[in-house]
């Protein structure tokens, strides 16, 4: 899995001066629930702390690589405030609010096509933390942090160690993840924004690439992420179909 080394490269080449360089957590000495549909539900804006990419200024990508040497396994970068600061100087009303960039970078040896569904499915984390909502669309994320989640000391370290957790668990073709997070407009955010296109773009064709391996023409508009798409019912038909004519061969 080479298709996304590029990419990595021009994030990787982010200065490292304004970087706050974090390690990833033990997971098991978070105070707050999370795991498989631990989100207990939508997170009203009346009882959120902070929204993150709410005026649509968010991109959200992962990155796959079967090159080991590009990733530095628990590493988290964070550009820009914590969620803590930016909760408290924020001077508008409430819930805070501030812009997010964030990418996961994922490397294994043995990682190759047929993960990228499974591995872009962790990218928006859905129910996965108790008190973190986020809504997606194809390379953007918007999420609300709860105020009883922010209280419990809910940061991007945090948010970085569960996805870490998430994704390895998920996919075990996967040796390491690095997380890199922007929380303020600016140069960054826009060559993460500038990225995006070519990811969604290089994305779609994977998956076509895959689908024609099976036999199967399959040029999905709206790039593949089941979860947005109005005909995920006839897909799964259409996969039920190739299921049964791979046992007939």
């Amino acid at each position: 899995m080479e298709k996304f080394d590029d990419l990595i490269d021009r994030i990787s080449d982010f200065p490292e001066g304004p970087a706050m360089r974090r390690s990833a957590l033990d997971v098991d000495s978070l105070s707050f629930l999370f795991g498989p549909h631990a989100g207990r539900g939508v997170v009203l804006q009346r009882s959120a702390a902070l929204e993150l990419g709410a005026d649509g200024h968010s991109c959200a990508m992962l990155l796959p690589t079967s090159d080991t040497s590009r990733v530095v396994d628990g590493r988290i970068s964070v550009y820009g405030a914590d969620v803590e600061k930016l909760i408290s100087t924020w001077v508008g009303q409430a819930p805070s609010q501030a812009p997010i960039g964030q990418v996961i970078l994922v490397a294994g040896s043995d990682i190759g096509p047929a993960d990228l569904s499974v591995l872009e499915d962790c990218l928006y984390t859905k129910d996965y933390i108790d008190g973190y909502f986020v809504r997606s669309s194809e390379g953007r994320v918007h999420s609300r942090i709860a105020q009883r989640l922010a209280d419990a000391g809910f940061g991007f370290t945090e948010l970085g160690s569960i996805l870490s957790v998430m994704v390895k668990g998920a996919c075990p073709s996967v040796e390491s993840v690095e997380l890199v997070f922007v929380s303020e407009s600016g140069e960054l955010l826009d060559e993460l924004t500038a990225i995006r296109p070519e990811w969604l773009s290089r994305m779609h064709d994977a998956r076509k690439d895959l689908w024609l391996e099976k036999g199967l023409d399959i040029d999905c508009p709206a790039g593949g992420h089941c979860g947005q798409c109005a005909d995920k019912n006839l897909c799964d038909s259409v996969r039920k179909i190739a299921r049964i004519r791979k046992k007939g061969q």
